[in-house]
């Protein structure tokens, strides 16, 4: 018996639950983390675009021309347009990740580091 339809299977949902959490961490760094350490994770991206082409995770995930962001927002019934979404994931997110950082953390304490 052949298993690794299965095993692909398994491989699959362990890198969609991984890529969740990873998104879900990234909106929640402002609170959870010192705003260095969101610098650091906003040069860790810009890095991973430039040396594999996109996110590494989504290229597991997908295998085709399609973005974590852009396939969970069509499941849900919206219908972005994919380059200017792409665009705003790629370009302005992660600085309104890091700017919400240094924002909350002016008057709070990162929960974690």
């Amino acid at each position: 018996m052949n298993d690794g339809g299965r095993d692909r299977s398994l491989l699959q949902h362990l890198v969609m639950v991984l890529h969740f959490l990873i998104v879900l961490g990234v909106f929640l760094s402002p609170i959870l983390v010192s705003w260095k350490y969101v610098m650091i994770l906003v040069v860790a991206y810009y890095v991973q675009l430039a040396v594999l082409g996109g996110c590494i995770l989504t290229q597991i995930q997908f295998r085709r021309d399609v973005g974590f962001y852009y396939f969970y927002l069509r499941k849900i019934g919206f219908h972005p347009n994919k380059r200017q979404l792409n665009l705003f994931v790629d370009y302005l997110l992660p600085w309104l990740v890091l700017g919400a950082a240094v924002l909350w953390q002016r008057t709070h304490a990162p929960l974690l580091l």
